[in-house]
């Protein structure tokens, strides 16, 4: 018997792995302005013409298809389609936090439990895991790329804010847009309207202080050119 559980205990071991100075990621601060000032821009309904304000950002991984990993043992690591966050990292590597994933060991029931991928920071070695990065966990290396893709993925943290104006199509005379901003966390239900102009009176409309002149309109497209920005006192330079 003695003999029987160290062969099994020691594969298990070489098959976990505990991460070592843990910190947790912290979101890039971005300060948009989109367009270019006075710059002739295309754009259709529902677009969103005039962009600014202060926003975060996490590296994220967009796994395109489901993946699976095994080990020489059987035990496996599955997790489904879907979008990771860079949550956390350490000397050699980047967690990037799945929904869930299912851990399958060799003699028992497969559970769900927290995990993720983890990406060395050379790119070179892509591994799933299966428990929280601050305690042994089980890892598998793949041994074939991923079918997935890296990206960010804009969040609203504390001290966050955005404005927008959206195109939202021309009747007549008259060309409709909707304001919104974002804060923090939410969409501020009391800071969304919508607006609507006639271009009879004028082909530079206003909305805080932003102008922009419409060149052309139509009910699908927009042709236009942003003359002055909403001036969100925001930035820090």
């Amino acid at each position: 018997m003695r003999l029987i559980f160290i062969s099994i205990l020691i594969p298990i071991i070489l098959a976990t792995g505990c991460a070592t100075n843990l910190s947790m990621v912290t979101p890039r601060a971005e300060f948009l302005q989109i367009p270019a000032l006075k710059t002739i821009t295309e754009a259709e309904i529902g677009d969103t013409l005039v962009r600014e304000g202060q926003i975060f950002t996490y590296d994220v991984i967009n796994l395109m298809s489901p993946i699976i990993a095994k080990n020489s043992l059987n035990a496996s690591i599955a997790i489904s389609q879907g979008q990771l966050v860079a949550k956390l990292s350490d000397s050699n590597w980047k967690y990037y936090e799945a929904s869930s994933v299912v851990f399958k060991p060799s003699l028992v029931a497969a559970r769900t439990m927290v995990g993720g991928i983890k990406v060395s920071h050379d790119s070179a070695h892509i591994e799933l895991y299966a428990g929280s990065p601050y305690e042994t966990h089980m890892k598998i290396e793949l041994d074939s790329s991923p079918n997935m893709r890296y990206g960010s993925k804009m969040v609203f943290e504390q001290g966050g804010f955005l404005q927008e104006l959206i195109y939202n199509g021309r009747s007549g005379d008259e060309v409709k847009f909707i304001y919104r901003e974002f804060s923090d966390r939410t969409i501020r239900g009391a800071f969304t309207q919508e607006a609507v102009y006639d271009l009879n009176e004028s082909s530079i409309i206003g909305f805080k202080r932003a102008r922009i002149e419409i060149i052309e309109a139509s009910n699908t497209k927009i042709k236009y050119r942003v003359l002055s920005r909403f001036g969100s006192d925001l930035r820090t330079e």
